[in-house]
């Protein structure tokens, strides 16, 4: 490991850092250098820089959206209902441990697009609370990417794979109270609405407008209007 990635390691990893704490160095991947380098570092302070940047994770806006807090509140209570007594650092540490989190880095000019924290945190939590959570998680994370996207249809982060592209922009089909309800960003706007199970049976389907043109022409020229679908040829 570079001395960049330990220290990467040491803020964001907690069983890392434990282990770290606990004495094993070359086991860790820790140069012989580095780790004379890293002999000085206080590790009350090392525990009290890696709670802070964990929970920046958590707090901190993104793309001008609101933090995480802003963006998942219903989720995240989901989570203090099935967490008695965690708080808020424990989330951050376990989110910041996960699998889901490793691709996602802050972006920077020349790096390839990852995916945005949005969606590292809606598989955290798809990964840890099970899948009703993961689904709530999910619609809350589409409509937090979808206002980024009407700001900038051209954004810095990797387009998460569920939301579907259309003529105008891109859209998502969420679960709201039971029933099928719309999100998209499309032409510079943000659109949402309640769906008929037949629009949103539609906008689910693997060819949307192959989909509207067997259901029948008003329902096509509903979607097309809205650019969510385009000509069938």
């Amino acid at each position: 490991m570079t001395l960049d990635e330990v220290l990467e390691a040491l803020l964001f990893r907690r069983s890392f850092r434990r282990r770290f704490v606990s004495g094993e160095r070359a086991s860790l991947g820790v140069e012989a250098d580095d780790e004379a380098d890293l002999a000085a570092l206080d590790l009350d302070e090392l525990e009290r820089a890696a709670r802070s940047a964990c929970r920046g994770v958590l707090e901190r806006s993104h793309r001008g959206l609101g933090s995480l807090l802003d963006t998942f509140p219903r989720t995240i209570e989901a989570w203090r209902c099935a967490s008695p007594g965690r708080d808020l650092d424990e989330l951050a540490a376990e989110l910041a441990e996960s699998e889901a989190f490793r691709p996602w880095r802050p972006a920077s000019a020349g790096d390839p697009l990852g995916p945005p924290i949005e969606d590292a945190f809606r598989v955290f939590c798809q990964q840890t609370l099970g899948p009703e959570v993961g689904k709530l998680a999910r619609a809350e994370c589409a409509a937090a990417i979808v206002r980024a996207l009407v700001v900038n249809p051209r954004p810095s982060f990797a387009v998460p794979s569920f939301l579907r592209v259309a003529p105008r922009g891109h859209y998502s089909v969420i679960e709201r109270d039971g029933a099928d309800f719309l999100v998209a960003a499309l032409g510079g706007r943000f659109v949402t609405g309640g769906l008929t199970p037949l629009l949103g049976a539609i906008l689910r389907a693997e060819d949307p407008s192959a989909a509207a043109m067997r259901a029948g022409g008003q329902a096509a020229a509903e979607l097309r209007a809205l650019g969510l679908i385009g000509e069938v040829g």
